[in-house]
Order: structure tokens, then C-alpha cells, then sequence
């Protein structure tokens, strides 16, 4: 693991990145809303960055401005996009596919961002309604992790939304923070980056 801080649109972003031994693409991970305690220590991101990890996919954790060592304050999604902006270009490796992972806020922000960063697929777990409602999905391989009993995000609304899309929804027995399902998370991550990468 390694620590890094890195130049931002803020300031200064935290950072922490994971190498697997065979690396064939990168991943970023964003974290659930500040305000409430996301950080890049999320156990949620850290089984995201396990399944990464699992299919030779190096990770990415960082904090959005104003969390942890990371400068700035926050700005309600609009400066967060910015930041994951500011990661992908640090973390890219032109030689291989990047991927845009997120849980909660940080899925919220993965979706607006993905095109803007040239995502080649999307890991996204619980990403709120309010936030992605107004946005077309991102045209790339996109793995939705939903909660069936999630009080945060509408599983019903969430799906519908997606229906129409060849998102994979991966329906979990669940509330928002999946507590009993994380190793799935990390297996079927690791399965859809296996097919989509490979």
C-alpha cells in the first residue's frame, strides 16, 4: 500500500493505492458522502478495492476535499467530480483500461464523472436517486449493486431507472451499508472486472 498526496483542483488530495502482482487495468474508488463520515477507510470501498484487487485490477482510495488529509472544503458534488478528475489523470496508465468505482455519495459522483474521465466500465454500489437521476447512464460495462431493504436508496425506483439500460443489477438482501453481503460485493466485482477486462 501506498500513500501519496497529490496536486487537486482544492489543494492537496490523500491518497492510497494497491498494486496487485499482474495489473490489467486501474480502478478509482470514491467514498460515501462526507458530511457522514465517508472517508477512503469505508469498509464497503475496501471490499469494492478487494474484488479490484482479486481480478489484477489495481485500486485507488482517496479522499474528497476537505476529508482526512485532503484540502478544501466540501461542495456538495459539483468540486467532488472535479476531484475525481484530478485522481484519474494522477492514477491512469494510458497502456491500460480505467475503471470508476464508488459507494453511496461516491457512486453518485463515479456515474457523473465516468464520462468525463474516460471510464472503460463502472463498479456502483447504492448510488443515491437524487443524484443521477437527471444523468443518461454511462454508455461502458456497469455493474449496479442495489439493496433490497436499503432506507437511503429506493430499490424500486433505483431499478426502474436502470431498466432500460444494459446495466447489471446485482439485487442484494441488504440495507444501505450491506452488512452480511460485503463479500459478495467483493466476489461479483471481481467476476463482472474479470469478464469485462479480460
Amino acid at each position: 500500500m501506498q500513500l501519496h498526496r497529490i496536486d487537486g483542483p482544492a489543494g492537496l488530495i490523500e491518497c492510497v493505492r494497491v498494486e496487485p502482482e499482474h495489473c490489467i487495468a486501474r480502478a478509482v474508488l470514491c467514498h460515501p458522502h462526507p458530511l457522514y463520515g465517508g472517508s477512503l477507510d469505508d469498509q464497503v470501498l475496501g471490499f469494492l478495492e478487494q474484488g479490484c484487487l482479486q481480478a489484477g485490477v489495481a485500486a485507488v482510495r482517496f479522499n474528497f476535499r476537505g476529508v482526512g488529509d485532503s484540502e478544501g472544503s466540501h461542495d456538495g458534488g459539483g468540486g467532488e467530480v472535479d476531484d475525481l478528475v484530478a485522481v484519474c489523470e494522477w492514477a491512469r496508465d494510458r497502456a491500460l483500461p480505467l475503471v470508476v468505482c464508488g459507494y453511496s455519495f461516491g457512486a453518485g459522483i463515479a456515474w457523473r464523472g465516468a464520462s468525463d474521465v474516460g471510464a472503460k466500465a463502472l463498479v456502483l454500489v447504492a448510488p443515491p436517486m437524487a443524484m443521477v437521476e437527471a444523468i443518461r447512464p454511462p454508455a461502458v460495462p456497469t455493474m449496479v449493486f442495489l439493496g433490497r431493504h436499503d432506507e437511503l436508496v429506493n430499490y424500486e425506483a433505483m431499478a426502474d431507472h436502470l431498466a432500460d439500460t444494459p446495466a447489471v443489477i446485482e439485487s442484494l438482501e441488504a440495507d444501505h451499508f450491506f452488512f452480511g453481503q460485503r463479500e459478495r460485493i467483493a466476489d461479483r466485482t471481481e467476476a463482472f472486472l474479470s469478464r469485462v477486462l479480460g
